[in-house]
């Protein structure tokens, strides 16, 4: 990847990179921030093969350091910024990071019980102390030019997921896989008139692959949006030609867009992360000529392995069919399973990761003969899309993240009041081909504890991202 950001910077450095508010950065700029980055990096003791955790959203700073930690042959560890601290915990115990870079709203929660689990000096914050915060920091000190030469197979990102018997896995996305996602999307979609709206987060394969190693690859802008807000994005998607975004997104939007609104010069809308309505998807081709694309994927196939492309028409209910570079077939029931029958996704092809990190027995559970099992149920319909039906895997998807119940209880077990825990998820197919989906929690708390509902919820917000938090809570006491 990091090697993209050279031939880019070669070949046309006064070419625009990304737009962030009303300001672009070219190429050339672009990179020597990144070589001074990888000297901040390096003189602070990172090197080949050790983990930098960026708990970052959408931002200038995520970028340089994301290719910087590329540079230095190290490995980018993308953590969402609403993980709270039991969860960090748990990722920095498996992955041992050299660095962590986050905001320093968010770096007391690099202390468990008020113990920290980084080592001093271990947590660089982008917003101080110097003067212009780590970019000010950075830009007094010295590029580093020499890079580590990146092989198909090395790491681009690890990404804690699948966590459906409590412990996330740390799924090793690879720079081979990542860039035939992209390259591929760039023949089917790109050209060089393009301009991306970069709404989804990096830290998700999703946002990373689609939003920015993609425009990279292609050569072509992407404007830097740092928070999601529908009132700002009604006016800048008029500059903007290719759009990514989750369902949740797209509903936002639609209450947003005032009536008659359209975007002509936007040429694909794309739709990802979890089951997308017929309903909206027909409401916005009627009052807004939106035509909204589904795709599906997973971070464990770097993350796309089906979409609804421009070439065909698109099929509502379906997530089109399979990318041209990974297989895709249902694993039936049993044998006697009619056709058609929806079955387990499975996956194969070099998108797929060859490994969780450190964790060869989930590795085989997971991955059989190059087959990812994803988890996932479906069936293809007569003319070759990929129709998803449910799942196996004990998981919930909410706004666009992926929910495990297992996980959730397993932190909420770290309260000493609580004696015991049990997190349920609950999905309903719904007629207009999305899914309901839900988390509740029994909580049998320990004999002499006032714990109640309310208490619990706010104990969690403190200890437990956001989106994890169980819509009901119910108390049991012995």
């Amino acid at each position: 990847m990091y090697e993209l950001l050279i031939r880019n910077g070669e070949e046309r450095p006064d070419g625009v990179f990304f737009i962030h508010g009303e300001s672009p950065v070219r190429y050339r700029q672009a990179l020597e921030t990144v070589r001074r980055t990888a000297g901040n990096l390096r003189g602070r003791g990172l090197l080949a093969g050790d983990r930098l955790l960026l708990q970052l959203g959408n931002s200038p700073e995520f970028v340089y350091l994301y290719f910087a930690a590329l540079q230095l042959g190290a490995i980018p560890m993308l953590v969402n910024p609403a993980a709270r601290r039991f969860e960090l915990e748990y990722y920095c115990e498996k992955a041992r990071p050299r660095l962590a870079v986050t905001t320093r709203a968010l770096e007391g929660q690099f202390r468990a019980g008020g113990i920290p689990f980084m080592a001093p000096g271990a947590i660089i914050t982008i917003d101080g102390p110097s003067p212009g915060g780590f970019l000010g920091e950075v830009a007094g000190t010295h590029p580093l030019e020499d890079y580590e030469c990146s092989a198909p197979g090395q790491a681009a990102a690890l990404i804690f997921t699948s966590a459906s018997d409590g412990n996330a896995k740390g799924a090793l996305l690879t720079h081979g896989g990542i860039r035939v996602a992209a390259e591929t999307a760039h023949r089917m979609l790109v050209d060089e008139h393009d301009v991306f709206i970069s709404m989804l987060p990096f830290f998700h394969s999703f946002g990373l692959t689609s939003s920015l190693i993609l425009p990279l690859y292609s050569g072509v802008p992407f404007m830097l949006i740092e928070r999601f807000s529908p009132r700002t994005l009604v006016g800048l998607l008029s500059k903007a030609t290719i759009a990514c975004g989750v369902p949740g997104m797209y509903e936002i939007l639609a209450k947003a867009l005032p009536a008659g609104t359209r975007y002509p010069g936007m040429k694909a809308w794309i739709s990802g992360g979890e089951a997308l309505s017929s309903g909206l998807q027909a409401s916005l081709l009627e009052h807004h000529l939106i035509d909204l694309r589904q795709g599906y994927g997973l971070t464990e196939a770097s993350p796309i392995v089906a979409w609804n492309d421009l070439d065909n028409p698109s099929t509502p209910g379906s997530v089109g069919r399979a990318m041209p570079y990974n297989e895709v077939r249902i694993l039936p029931p049993d044998r006697r399973s009619p056709e058609g029958t929806p079955g387990e996704i499975l996956v194969r092809g070099a998108n797929v990761i060859g490994e969780y990190f450190e964790d060869s027995r989930a590795t085989r559970e997971a991955i059989s003969d190059g087959w990812l099992h994803t988890g996932d149920l479906g069936f293809f319909d007569a003319k070759a899309n990929l129709v998803i039906a449910g799942r196996k895997k004990d998981m919930v998807i909410r706004r666009g993240l992926n929910v495990y119940p297992r996980e959730v209880a397993r932190i909420l077990s770290r309260n000493p009041e609580i004696q015991n825990v049990q997190v349920s998820g609950h999905i309903t197919h719904l007629p207009d081909h999305r899914f309901a989906e839900s988390l509740t929690a029994e909580i049998f708390v320990k004999t002499d504890s006032a714990l109640t509902a309310e208490s619990v919820l706010e104990w969690a917000r403190e200890n437990l991202s956001a989106y994890k938090i169980p819509e009901e809570i119910t108390i049991r006491r012995a």
